[in-house]
């Protein structure tokens, strides 16, 4: 993940959210940073003390949409 913009305004808001028990849903145009994002959002919960293997990424390629889920156990 060299050369990454890091979006602080964006990981702030999804960590504010962190400790709810609410799906959070990342929507946006095609190729415009979603799974970059969500990746960046797992190291920030690595960070803070999130075991790797607490969270699951999993992409799914479905019918032209691109769903990516985060899961944190």
């Amino acid at each position: 993940m060299a050369n990454l913009i890091f979006r602080t305004q964006y990981i702030k808001k999804l960590l504010a959210y962190k400790d709810i028990d609410l799906i959070k849903v990342v929507t946006g145009l095609r190729r415009s940073g979603k799974s970059t994002l969500l990746e960046l959002y797992r190291t920030e919960l690595k960070k803070l003390g999130v075991q790797p293997g607490q969270t699951v990424l999993l992409e799914c390629h479905l019918c032209s949409m691109n769903l990516i889920f985060v899961f944190v156990q």
